[in-house]
């Protein structure tokens, strides 16, 4: 584990403590605002490269829409059904989908893609280590973390 990742985990159990839930989601919503209004996710796209994306029923009807082939060919071709999760997933990473550095999908992107890295949605302190594991995929969520740290004056070791 590298030292960065091992300091993360030390924050979020720290956090677990010492941070109130609103306040927490207020501050990491404000945060959020901050960074990706200025950030071009399209310069960096380590979650298309490195995370697998699920799938809806009505997601995969409308991906087939977009790249013009029946359901049965859009699953047969990009995806695989994880009975685990009991949801289709992509079949490989870096991302299907992603062609040229664009995703081809367009309008028809997962809401799972929309919303990642979930750093505007409510109760964050709930899943705070899924905010450290998309720390080392995502810049920005790299940053707030460090931000955080100043806010509760957690000393890194």
């Amino acid at each position: 584990m590298s030292k960065k990742l091992d300091e993360n985990y030390k924050f979020a159990r720290f956090l677990k403590n010492h941070a109130e839930e609103e306040e927490f989601d207020k501050r990491i919503k404000e945060l959020h605002n901050k960074y990706f209004k200025t950030y071009d996710c399209s310069k960096c796209l380590n979650c298309c490269k490195k995370l697998n994306v699920s799938f809806s029923n009505k997601e995969i009807e409308a991906g087939s829409k977009e790249l013009k082939c029946t359901v049965e060919e859009l699953k047969n071709k990009y995806l695989t059904f994880d009975k685990l999760e009991n949801k289709y997933i992509t079949k490989t990473t870096p991302c299907p989908f992603l062609k040229n550095q664009q995703c081809i999908l367009k309008n028809s992107k997962p809401k799972n893609c929309k919303d990642y890295p979930y750093t505007n949605k409510k109760e964050r302190i709930h899943s705070l280590y899924t905010l450290v594991n998309n720390a080392e995929i995502c810049p920005v969520v790299d940053k707030i973390l460090d931000e955080l740290k100043s806010i509760y004056h957690f000393k890194v070791r």
